[in-house]
């Protein structure tokens, strides 16, 4: 819904405020989220403006979404169904009420009215540094009369991967889905300002920043702070069974089918079988990950060293690859494949970019197969 303050409303009793609202247990809530509150104490108006808007219903919306051009919007809203929706859905929302002058608040509350007209609402969204919580931040610093100063300690070692793991570590399946998809620019060291794309960073911050005027004096941002509680628990969406649990049964799985073969000195039914399946899966993340290294606009896929190994190649291959094994004819893929897993594996070592666990091992399968078939096709060969 969206609302329009009155012409005739006056500025003289402006009180504004940062909300900060507590991630949920839906993907696209897993972060947070922030908005401003401005209340005309007079009128009695209270709106929130929220830069996290979108239109589902746009025509391409998913594909858009895909390829990192999707335009979110300026809503503005009224305070109570908005923070309704959240504490009935059990996620609080904590209220940073901000100390500006009459006319910083006047400043802040033109700006957004302005911005949130239908033809100035819409922006090309970036998670990492044009989003939700960014715009905020951004309207806010730009309205007050001198520089703000957070005074919070920063984490000299803190990356975006660090970040997004810390707000995914009860997600684990989307947090493996994000090591899976970002590249080495998610491990680029971040300064204060960078951390302050994550709702929770950005309210840490603020709660000690301070705003130094021309004249040397300086005066809190945040004058109070309180937090509206969770009218319900959040229902838990939790599962019980991770990425390193699942990988682990695969490389066990592929550890006994190998050292089977090993000892009989031929590849068998299992482990074609075997074969096929993982290199449908490599192939079909390959097609995602390929997809989004090459055309998208989202940031930090570009830079994903995984697209080594995770490509459509295995796919375009595999029929090939079946027709050559059914006739008895030379494996060709295998070598290629183990030379390219040694490969990755030295160029991981060097630190280029951050692969977790569940993604080490699964590098290791895929070696420990492309060992295995070269190395026994070999040992026929020079029967």
């Amino acid at each position: 819904m969206i609302v329009y303050l009155p012409a005739n409303a006056t500025n003289d009793s402006l009180k504004v405020s940062l909300l900060t609202c507590a991630p949920g247990n839906e993907a696209y809530s897993f972060y947070g989220h922030t908005a401003i509150r401005v209340q005309n104490l007079r009128t009695g108006t209270d709106c929130v403006y929220n830069y996290g808007m979108f239109d589902s219903k746009k025509p391409h919306f998913v594909w858009n979404f895909i390829m990192g051009r999707t335009d979110y919007e300026l809503g503005v809203a009224p305070f109570e169904p908005f923070v309704a929706s959240y504490v009935m859905n059990g996620r609080y929302v904590d209220e940073q009420v901000l100390d500006l002058t009459v006319n910083e608040a006047e400043q802040l509350d033109s700006a957004l009215r302005e911005n949130a007209r239908p033809e100035n609402r819409g922006y090309r969204y970036n998670f990492m540094s044009d989003n939700c919580t960014t715009r905020a931040i951004e309207r806010i610093e730009q309205c007050v009369k001198g520089t703000v100063h957070y005074t919070t300690e920063h984490a000299p070692n803190s990356t975006f991967r660090d970040i997004i793991h810390g707000l995914t570590a009860e997600h684990p399946w989307s947090s493996f889905g994000n090591d899976l998809l970002l590249g080495a620019e998610t491990d680029t060291l971040l300064d204060r300002k960078g951390e302050m794309f994550a709702p929770a960073h950005a309210e840490d911050y603020m709660a000690a920043a301070v705003v130094l005027r021309s004249d040397g004096s300086e005066r809190p941002l945040v004058k109070e702070t309180f937090r509206y509680p969770v009218m319900r628990p959040m229902t838990d969406k939790s599962t019980a069974i991770t990425p390193n649990m699942t990988v682990l049964l695969l490389m066990v799985l592929t550890c006994v089918c190998t050292w089977h073969e090993w000892r009989r000195k031929r590849i068998g039914k299992a482990g074609n079988t075997l074969d096929i399946v993982l290199t449908v899966l490599q192939g079909g993340a390959g097609c995602i990950i390929a997809l989004l290294f090459c055309c998208s606009e989202h940031p930090a896929v570009g830079s994903n060293w995984l697209v080594m190994w995770l490509n459509p190649l295995p796919l375009l291959w595999l029929p090939l690859q079946i027709w050559r094994t059914r006739h008895g004819k030379r494996d060709l893929y295998s070598p290629v494949l183990m030379g390219v897993m040694l490969l990755f594996c030295i160029i991981g070592c060097m630190g280029v970019q951050h692969f977790p666990t569940a993604v080490w091992a699964l590098a290791s399968v895929l070696l420990m197969r492309a060992c295995a078939r070269t190395f026994i096709n070999i040992g026929q060969r020079n029967q």
